[in-house]
């Protein structure tokens, strides 16, 4: 069962992320690949060609749509060295403010059109972005840290549905280590809705 302080920096760094190195040297970059695996359960490519992380990235380090529940996530990431801090609300505040780069087609538009990240606009045109908001699919921004939040930041989050926050806290609950030894003993409820599910008769 992973806890809390399993994502302190130092164990971070050191013991989760130490298989993620060879594929990116930055560890925020480790963190969203190992968070998209892990948690969303990408698969390495999936999670490779979501990350979209450089500078001029309008404050977004990974894009991934799902096709099957119509939604654009918009992934950012933050990790923190120091022990014992908190997430607030001031990066959450910021945060919205990208997601909102993404509201619709115009704003898409003047993206592309402006000094974005080549990266940002290369994973725009593949995902098919601008054709997938004006048929419906819905923008959600998703922010992923490795301390637990506090209150002003939970607060905020409440009152913005167009967010949803992976805090430390929510990150422990939400994992589930497949590959342990001698198997998972706990019970598990999984949500099948974004999944194309076979019946039998």
């Amino acid at each position: 069962m992973l806890k809390t302080e399993d994502l302190s920096y130092v164990n971070l760094t050191s013991e989760i992320l130490k298989n993620y190195t060879k594929r990116t040297p930055v560890v925020s970059g480790q963190f969203l690949r190992w968070f998209f695996e892990n948690i969303l359960r990408l698969d390495p490519q999936d999670a490779d060609d979501a990350c979209v992380d450089s500078s001029q990235d309008k404050g977004i380090d990974g894009l991934y749509v799902n096709d099957v529940t119509e939604i654009i996530h918009l992934v950012q990431v933050k990790t923190r060295q120091k022990e014992n801090s908190t997430l607030g609300d001031p990066e959450l505040k910021e945060f919205f403010g990208s997601i909102q780069q993404f509201k619709d087609e115009i704003a898409i538009q003047s993206v592309l059109a402006g000094n974005t990240s080549d990266k940002l606009k290369q994973a725009i045109r593949r995902t098919k972005l601008i054709d997938k908001v004006k048929s419906g699919y819905r923008v959600e921004g998703i922010f992923v840290s490795n301390i637990p939040a506090n209150k002003d930041a939970d607060d905020y989050v409440e009152g913005r549905p167009e967010i949803t926050l992976y805090d430390a806290k929510e990150i422990c609950s939400e994992y589930i280590d497949l590959g342990a030894v001698g198997g998972i003993k706990s019970d598990f409820k999984f949500n099948v809705a974004d999944t194309e599910v076979i019946k039998y008769t």
